[in-house]
């Protein structure tokens, strides 16, 4: 329970600034590195200070001490990121990923991040931004643009076009200067987790590495083309990457095929909110329960998933059809003299179970596979298109792997996939370049495996993520870690997040271990035919 306090700076502080009505004088960087202290450090100072008083008290009378500093901060750390945004706010995004991971009152809005953020561009302004950056008249490329935007980011915002062709597009554009301020973020953020949290100073430089390749639209234009041509002769039947017009990006400009549907998360918000009605409950009261069963780890592994919601779309098939027809008896009889009996609208969930697969799928395809994988496929850069495939946006962040990082992941993820405890070790120091203070070997295991493969309480000793993130420095503090595979941690680490957003368990080993094996016994054949 004392850990809270690292909860809160260590996902969500990390992921908020300060900003006050004060006005200075100074380089905007500057300003915005102040404003940031002014209001980080005595909120870490205080949470470090309750977390002192109670050390020694019951869980019951933590809790309670930690809620009146969240219920205090939470609104006030709310307002301060929407009001520098940049960095800080692409922080929350990833805190947020997980709900376990801070505490309720921060995630209530933290979670808006991933696909509600206003925008900071006009209708104009961006017609304005697009001419300048593309170097040609507006009306002399694009028949129109729509004012609102479809989805806004920490970096940018995305606008429906048409070019004068007649293809409809999607205009994403960066915003003004937020390469400055990023920049200037990072090196506040780094000041401070070297001070407080040294033992996230290498996942920072290599998040740090990742953003900074955002800030070129023309980048993110030539991974689109990389992830296509690795995905789409694939799994081009179930999931769909836009393509880029490669003529009209520029720096800070990037104009692709815009995908017709509707953003995941609306998808599932939307048969959640039928499902409540059914059930006679509000959409809130249905997430509760959600939200409980995950804290009392009652999650479901994927096929179990998969059994419930085909038994659940059996029932409610039956149940409406039944409904339905007595329905519409009466409303042939009896009802013509009175009050008519309304009709069902049959509900058929999703099949989640089958969705998270398929992600798991393509991205592990990306990494082990290909080399080239997205290190940021949150809920929010998903869409289900109306053809019936999955959109997959915002290749901002992609890494790229060379085949020996690769060849060592396999090994690895071999090595996960049957639990061989000696393995995973040896590989995680000698291949993988993780480094600690002692080198205990347990803490190493448990560390592998939470990076890289699954949370679950026989790794995680059924503490919450920084409990044992906590604990784990405590025992063993890490000195060093490879920066090659950071990326790839982080996109098990996301897989799971989602699968958790899902109320399902997952352990990525099982999924990915295919692509492994795959590589490697590629690799056995080579070498037999060059040694032949």
């Amino acid at each position: 329970m004392a850990s809270l306090a690292l909860k809160v700076v260590g996902a969500t502080l990390l992921g908020g600034a300060a900003a006050g009505t004060a006005q200075y004088q100074l380089d905007e960087g500057i300003q915005r590195s102040v404003e940031f202290w002014r209001v980080a450090l005595p909120t870490y100072l205080h949470y470090r200070i309750v977390e002192y008083q109670v050390k020694d008290q019951t869980d019951l009378e933590q809790t309670k001490a930690y809620s009146k500093l969240h219920e205090r901060y939470s609104p006030e750390i709310e307002k301060l990121v929407y009001y520098l945004r940049g960095f800080y706010l692409k922080l929350t995004q990833i805190g947020s990923t997980r709900d376990e991971f801070i505490p309720e009152e921060y995630m209530k809005w933290a979670k808006k991040t991933q696909d509600d953020v206003p925008p900071e561009l006009t209708g104009p302004q961006v017609r304005e931004l697009v001419e300048t950056s593309i170097g040609r008249s507006f009306h002399s490329i694009f028949r129109s643009l729509e004012d609102d935007p479809i989805g806004a980011a920490s970096i940018g915002q995305v606008h429906k076009a048409q070019l004068l062709d007649g293809r409809t597009v999607a205009v994403k554009v960066q915003y003004p200067h937020i390469e400055q301020k990023f920049r200037a973020d990072m090196k506040t953020m780094m000041r401070f987790v070297k001070m407080f949290q040294p033992h996230q100073t290498g996942f920072m430089e290599e998040v740090e590495r990742q953003f900074v390749t955002e800030f070129d639209y023309r980048g993110e234009a030539q991974n689109l083309n990389t992830i296509r041509d690795f995905v789409m002769p694939k799994y081009g039947s179930k999931v769909v990457v836009p393509e880029p017009m490669m003529d009209l990006c520029t720096k800070q400009v990037l104009v692709m095929e815009y995908l017709e549907g509707e953003r995941l998360i609306d998808s599932i918000r939307d048969q959640y909110s039928k499902l409540a009605a059914r059930l006679g409950k509000t959409l809130e009261e249905l997430e509760e329960e959600q939200k409980n069963e995950v804290r009392e780890s009652t999650r479901m592994s994927l096929e179990s998933s998969r059994r419930y919601t085909r038994m659940l779309n059996m029932y409610f098939a039956v149940v409406d059809t039944l409904y339905n027809s007595l329905a519409w008896i009466m409303n042939m009889t009896i009802a013509r003299l009175g009050t008519r009996w309304e009709y069902r609208d049959p509900i058929k969930l999703m099949n989640l179970a089958y969705i998270l697969k398929l992600l798991l799928d393509v991205h592990g395809f990306q990494a082990i596979t290909c080399g080239s994988f997205n290190g940021d496929p949150h809920p929010g850069n998903i869409i289900m298109c109306k053809d019936g495939r999955l959109g997959l946006l915002d290749y901002g962040q992609v890494k790229h792997m060379d085949l020996e990082s690769r060849i060592s992941y396999a090994k690895f993820m071999d090595a996960l996939y049957r639990d061989d405890r000696e393995e995973i070790v040896k590989l995680y120091g000698n291949e993988l370049g993780f480094v600690s203070k002692y080198s205990d070997p347990d803490v190493m295991y448990r560390r592998a495996c939470f990076f890289h493969d699954r949370d679950s309480d026989d790794v995680t000793e059924g503490l919450n993520i920084q409990l044992f993130m906590e604990e784990m420095d405590r025992r063993d503090p890490v000195i060093s870690m490879a920066d090659e595979f950071i990326m790839v941690g982080r996109l098990s680490f996301l897989m799971r997040g989602l699968g958790n957003a899902f109320n399902i368990s997952l352990r990525i080993s099982e999924y990915w271990y295919p692509f492994a094996r795959g590589l490697l016994d590629e690799l056995q054949s080579v070498q037999t035919i060059s040694t032949n």
